[in-house]
């Protein structure tokens, strides 16, 4: 990654812009764990979605990983038995191979876009299992942003005598100092499949918001 370089010390002082004035400065570990939390968020809109329309969690998993493996023809397979299980349950109502498909290919994108988030956090010396722990416990707690369960997990910590003091050092040698901050975290998809993705995310949680409505009013 390119470094800046940067002005000399007698280099006259520019005003900052109205929109740099209100830029926030994310480090590192933040716009990696946003990133994800953001990718899985999508991710877990369509899939449910999927499996409201009677596709199980397993099989819907395994159509995935043939995807993200670059297996259509095993993954085919497991497209017509899942369609075939969605028509016996739903009828009418159930997945089509055309739906089925264009969500795999959103879901398989997403996929990999996670994975490529996570390798630029190892290139990074991002520890992975603290970020992991940190992005479930954001992902679980939307209401706080994962403040109870984090604060939590040091109350437990330190109930355990687990020494908290070199946490601010940690902090300071990842987000501060020389800066290695990730000035955009490019994504392997082009940007109109990107745009594509996200007109289907849209139009899933219109349907998920339609389904919720209906099931109020009726049951």
């Amino acid at each position: 990654m390119a470094e800046v370089a940067e002005k000399p010390s007698d280099a006259p002082v520019e005003s900052p812009s109205p929109a740099a004035e209100h830029t926030e400065h994310k480090n590192t570990v933040r716009q990696l764990v946003e990133e994800v939390c953001n990718l899985m968020g999508d991710s877990h809109n369509i899939r449910e979605e999927i499996r409201a329309r009677g596709v199980q969690f397993h099989t819907l998993n395994a159509m995935i990983e043939l995807g993200v493996q670059d297996k259509p023809e095993e993954q085919n397979d497991v497209i017509n038995t899942a369609v075939a299980a969605s028509k016996k349950a739903y009828g009418s109502a159930a997945i089509t191979q055309e739906q089925l498909r264009e969500y795999l290919d959103t879901l398989v994108m997403l996929e990999k876009d996670i994975g490529h988030v996570r390798r630029l956090a190892q290139l990074q010396n991002i520890n992975m299992l603290a970020m992991n722990f940190l992005t479930q416990m954001i992902r679980s707690n939307p209401g706080d942003g994962g403040e109870k369960a984090v604060n939590d997990f040091i109350a437990y910590a330190a109930l355990c005598d687990i020494k908290l003091e070199k946490f601010k050092d940690i902090a300071d040698e990842i987000g501060g100092g020389k800066k290695t901050v990730l000035p955009q975290i490019e994504l392997e998809t082009e940007s109109e499949r990107v745009a594509a993705r996200k007109r289907l995310i849209a139009d899933v949680a219109v349907g998920l918001a339609i389904g919720i409505s209906v099931f109020w009013v009726f049951f």
